[in-house]
């Protein structure tokens, strides 16, 4: 998370945001780029695919993206979750919870929330 972007330590974050931004445009277009601001996003699994979606569409600067797996951490996920740590596997917390510190140091312009199936937190 925070290791992004660490080669441009002097620029302020409302300047890396507008970097940003402008290479969005010049890729996809102000109209696509306008409607990702809209787009929230319910992942569902926090295994191999699901993390990587979720980081590729909070660095998107898609609108929001909650995250839903409360599967206990295990030895397993560290190979396909690169969010999960050994602590994480000890404590047996939910993969979506493990996740979820990390994925909302990607993007402060993204709000990234935790579905625990009792509802949003």
């Amino acid at each position: 998370g925070e290791w992004m972007g660490s080669w441009k330590a002097g620029t302020s974050s409302a300047d890396q945001e507008a970097e940003r931004i402008d290479r969005q445009k010049a890729a996809f277009g102000q109209d696509t780029v306008a409607r990702l601001k809209d787009l929230n996003i319910l992942i569902i699994g926090c295994r191999g695919v699901g993390v990587e979606t979720a980081k590729n569409l909070i660095l998107s600067n898609v609108g929001g993206v909650v995250m839903y797996d409360n599967n206990p951490c295990n030895a397993v996920d560290r190979g396909a979750n690169f969010y999960i740590t050994d602590e994480h596997v000890a404590s047996g917390v939910g993969r979506a919870k493990a996740c979820l510190p990390e994925l909302r140091s990607l993007n402060p312009y993204c709000r990234v929330d935790l579905h625990d199936g009792d509802g949003i937190k």
